[in-house]
């Protein structure tokens, strides 16, 4: 390069530079995600997501963009994110009660029945990943504007969220600390516990903690996470029900879950609880790597080592072609979300191939909520907000 052409460069760069005040140029933060491919994903999405109308229609991908707006914001400074985390947050805030019969919660809009309950045409219902989903992004919202009145709300809908206690004294070490199982919805017909909503419980718990202070929103994180470790070290349960189903599979409810159960996993000879693959049950995998991407939240909030656990799940779901970016059917019917999101945000990770597994599957251009969100993940912002 000679020596005009540098001048030249230079001018241009300060003018840049002063255009837009003592920073630097537009989206340079970009380079803290660690890879052009993933800015480049940034690049195409932030933009669709920030004009994204504020509906009904899907408030977990709406939830789940708050929270990657918030983060990206902690990363970045850029007040345009920050207005889309508060904006997000205020909107899940101001629809809180548009569950059937102005129950509080979130939820998908159903035309039948959810679990096994009676039938009932056309309602909105309450579901612990979709409320959990809305509290993390209330949540995350109030990192970076704190507001006393979004952790009330926090509060108030955990708190009131059933749950069951439970200790097992001959199952080892985290059933004998005390595992704590919350329904997937409130539903008394609808006793229904799923890992992945959860341990999604659990993340939430941890972050009502250390936004808090309150020692039994740490207690209760400490159960739930005592009952996902339960789940997959003990009982080897890497399906899609909890592994409660099997320990009294005599309660009625847990013989009409066993029914259901029967048609997305199958038991392998060294005792394993896995989804079957033949064909793949989708809704199986995602809901198993869904806990190791949870995992990886609590991990960061409570301090805790769990590789291992996330490790033994990521590696379970890289048996199926679902989880295997060079077996992916990427033009076939199944959604891309997933196997994106779930390495994208474990990239930081030890294991190097989770962000192999990443760009590999950005190579398809695949877009949503929670691949956005995998973009800027937790591990991320550079200093705690809580």
């Amino acid at each position: 390069m000679t020596i005009g052409r540098s001048a030249t460069f230079a001018l241009a760069a300060l003018a840049i530079f002063l255009s837009f005040g003592a920073r630097a140029a537009p989206e340079g933060w970009l380079r803290v995600l660690g890879h052009a491919a993933l800015e480049q994903a940034f690049r195409l999405q932030a933009p669709l997501l920030l004009k994204t109308p504020l509906t009904l229609h899907r408030l977990a991908d709406l939830s789940v963009a708050g929270s990657a707006f918030a983060n990206a914001y902690l990363v970045s400074g850029e007040p345009q994110y920050s207005n889309r985390a508060r904006e997000i947050a205020d909107f899940l805030v101001a629809n809180i009660n548009v569950a059937a019969d102005g129950a509080t919660g979130w939820g998908p809009k159903l035309r039948h029945g959810y679990g096994f309950c009676p039938e009932v045409d056309d309602f909105r219902g309450e579901d612990l990943w979709e409320t959990t989903r809305a509290l993390n992004a209330i949540l995350k919202a109030n990192e970076i504007a704190p507001s006393r009145n979004l952790v009330e709300i926090a509060m108030d809908i955990v708190d009131r969220w059933p749950s069951e206690e439970i200790r097992i004294v001959d199952e080892g070490p985290y059933a004998a600390g005390g595992m704590r199982f919350y329904r997937k919805q409130p539903d008394a017909c609808a006793r229904k516990y799923v890992k992945n909503t959860n341990i999604a419980m659990g993340e939430v718990l941890y972050r009502l903690g250390r936004q808090t202070g309150e020692e039994r929103y740490y207690e209760r994180a400490r159960q739930v996470l005592n009952a996902e470790l339960w789940e997959i070290l003990t009982r080897k349960n890497f399906g899609y029900h909890g592994a409660m189903i099997y320990a009294d599979p005599g309660d009625p409810q847990n013989q009409k879950v066993l029914r259901a159960e029967r048609h997305k996993v199958r038991t392998e000879a060294d005792g394993r609880i896995v989804c079957r693959d033949d064909p793949p049950d989708a809704s199986c995998w995602n809901h198993l790597a869904f806990e190791a991407y949870v995992l990886h939240q609590v991990q960061l909030l409570s301090g805790r080592d769990l590789a291992g656990p996330i490790e033994k799940i990521m590696s379970i779901y890289r048996t199926s072609s679902l989880g295997d970016t060079q077996r992916f059917p990427w033009r076939g019917g199944n959604t891309a979300t997933h196997i994106t999101a779930y390495n994208c945000y474990l990239r930081n990770a030890e294991n190097p191939i989770y962000r192999d597994e990443c760009l590999r599957a950005l190579q398809h251009n695949p877009k949503s909520a929670m691949i956005f969100y995998s973009l800027v993940p937790d591990d991320l912002v550079p200093h705690d907000k809580g």
